[in-house]
């Protein structure tokens, strides 16, 4: 994609990785790079669901709630050669202020 908006994020993401590279010290990042065109690039993947040859043996496929996949589409790729497991399932908490004005 060759946008001024794509360009702008490309250089926003370079800039946090030179910020992160200097917090945590040089070479301990992998470095920045496009792909084989030698491209800017965004690799980008989520965690819902993991390809079902890549669980070990007595996994077991957690259902989505219909909050996540209201549509079905999740379960249906679950279906598809990939698998929900508890390390894909992210928890929430929320943190309460009471009346004293303590979290509870």
């Amino acid at each position: 994609m060759d946008t001024p908006s794509f360009g702008k994020a490309v250089d926003a993401a370079k800039a946090i990785n030179a910020l992160f590279d200097k917090a945590f010290g040089e070479g301990q990042l992998q470095e920045w790079g496009g792909d084989e065109s030698d491209e800017n690039v965004f690799s980008i993947a989520n965690r819902y669901l993991t390809p079902i040859d890549e669980v070990g043996a007595g996994e077991v496929h957690i259902p989505f709630d219909k909050n996540i996949d209201p549509n079905g589409a999740l379960g249906k790729m679950a279906k598809a050669g990939h698998i929900r497991t508890a390390d894909n399932v992210v928890n929430y908490m929320r943190r309460k202020i009471g009346p004293n004005g303590k979290a509870r």
